[in-house]
């Protein structure tokens, strides 16, 4: 993939930002319940070459509670800094080597950063008429679905959700979870599902070491196979130190937002195995960056979703085939539960009894699917920006 991109050089015409509104199917909750998610405004990236066009998708939510980025404030990033700075520094041929060195002049927004990236990185394997599997060669890997469900939900509710899961060929279950929620849940949860790989999801809602160190340790016997970020992405030190006292491997994904930065997790100890999302950490070479590091230290980690539309998440599919991200991701059925559907679904694989996942099959030149973008119902696009480069 570096090869390539080394090679590249794009003339562009135009670079075009929508958002469009589109709403969960099922609303998401973060801080402890406090905050509800119901709608998914997504930010798309359109560079224009000839008549060629490439998409990228910001993965920026609504409103800055879950990550510091937000949708509105990635597209005055994107239209007011990161345009301007390639039309100053690269004017209208864009060399695609240089453009991550161009980023780094830019403190943050990694979000905004990685779906400009996307965009460039999709037009360049269309203007060579490859995709990003041939690329990265992982057409044999099929991808096994992942599942997340709420633990703040009672638990017959919670038995139900995830034997309706099982049944649709699901074989892992993230459980989001905090303080509230009672070890006897996950007894519960172990007793009715004895054989299911699940583990939990804190999102750094422990603040009292103590206090996490009795409430893992109470749940040792649940069989989990991690603990993903049992406290707040500063907390480094407590991170490491709950890891070496609980018998779960430590996961973490908020902190891990760039490559650098998760080498430097997993040397000191914080972190056994990385949830690694493409926005989070700053765009798709990161990402592969990230991937021949884990592969230098033996280290596996996932690939995490974000309520992506079926652009984002066929990416996701694509780099969770890599080797140093085999374990099970979080990427579901259909379109990771939005109301817009913007390209054919990947084909669904039987893999052994009782589990089913992806097949990586791309169907068209680029990142690997026919993106029909233009199809979104006009009512749905609620800012489009236009910025010429002739």
């Amino acid at each position: 993939m570096f090869n390539f991109i080394e090679n590249v050089s794009i003339k562009i015409d135009t670079i075009k930002l929508k958002k469009i509104n589109s709403k969960l199917l099922r609303s998401i909750a973060v801080k402890d319940g406090a905050i509800i998610y119901s709608n998914r405004p997504i930010l798309f990236v359109e560079v224009h070459s000839d008549d060629l066009v490439g998409y990228g998708e910001c993965a920026a939510l609504e409103l800055p509670y879950y990550t510091s980025e937000y949708c509105d404030q990635s597209l005055l990033v994107i239209e007011n800094v990161l345009v301007p700075l390639i039309k100053n520094k690269m004017g209208s041929q864009i060399n695609l080597a240089e453009l991550s060195d161009l980023f780094r002049m830019v403190q943050g927004h990694n979000m905004a950063k990685a779906a400009l990236e996307m965009a460039f990185i999709d037009l360049a394997l269309k203007i060579s008429e490859t995709t990003l599997e041939s690329l990265l060669d992982v057409k044999t890997n099929p991808v096994p679905f992942g599942a997340v469900t709420d633990g703040t939900n009672s638990i017959e509710q919670s038995v139900n959700d995830i034997a309706n899961l099982t049944s649709l060929g699901y074989s892992r279950v993230k459980v989001k979870m905090n303080p509230k929620v009672s070890p006897g849940y996950f007894r519960s949860l172990r007793s009715e599902f004895p054989d299911l790989e699940m583990f939990v999801d804190a999102n750094g809602t422990f603040t009292n070491f103590k206090e996490a160190l009795e409430y893992f340790k109470a749940i040792e016997e649940c069989d989990l196979s991690m603990i993903e970020q049992p406290f707040e992405r500063d907390e480094l030190l407590a991170n490491t130190r709950l890891g070496g006292l609980v018998a779960p491997p430590i996961c973490l994904d908020e902190p891990m937002v760039s490559a650098s930065a998760g080498k430097n997790l997993i040397e000191i100890g914080a972190c056994d195995i990385p949830c690694v999302k493409v926005g989070r950490m700053g765009g798709i070479l990161q990402v592969l960056e990230f991937h021949d590091i884990l592969e230098e230290v033996g280290v596996t980690g996932y690939i995490g979703g974000n309520f992506s539309s079926d652009l984002g998440k066929w990416v996701d599919l694509v780099l969770a085939s890599l080797s140093q991200f085999r374990l099970i991701p979080d990427l579901t059925l259909k379109n990771s539960g939005l109301d817009i559907d913007l390209c054919e679904q990947p084909k669904i694989v039987e893999l052994k009894a009782n589990q089913l996942g992806f097949e990586i099959e791309s169907t068209d030149f680029g990142l690997g699917k026919d993106f029909k973008l233009n199809y979104i119902d006009e009512e749905k696009v609620a800012a489009s920006v236009a910025i010429d480069f002739r």
